[in-house]
């Protein structure tokens, strides 16, 4: 599966889990352990049909989702984002969105 389709799965498999509002955007905070038992956590804005995930640790960039048009990160400090390239990053994604899936 390439990261983009399981970026899209994820971001799809969201929307079956309860959710809180703020204004008009759907939150989720998903809270599970990696693979050395350490707590990672997970905050995910859906709003109108854009997903922006972030990972609460200080040192990993977040992404803007379009499920099934594009994957790309977050823009920092008033810096247009751009795709998603850097292979260190995407494996990061995968391997988050993969406990969070199985934690």
């Amino acid at each position: 599966m390439s990261f983009e389709t399981n970026i899209y799965a994820f971001a799809d498999e969201i929307r079956g889990f309860d959710y809180s509002l703020a204004y008009r955007d759907h939150l989720w905070n998903i809270i599970f352990p990696d693979n050395l038992g350490k707590w990672q956590h997970l905050c995910i804005a859906q709003y109108e049909r854009t997903f922006y995930i972030n990972h609460i640790d200080g040192r990993t960039g977040g992404l803007e989702v379009q499920p099934g048009k594009s994957v790309k990160p977050t823009a920092q400090f008033g810096i247009s984002s751009s795709p998603l390239h850097h292979e260190v990053e995407a494996q990061l994604w995968e391997t988050l969105t993969t406990y969070a899936r199985n934690g």
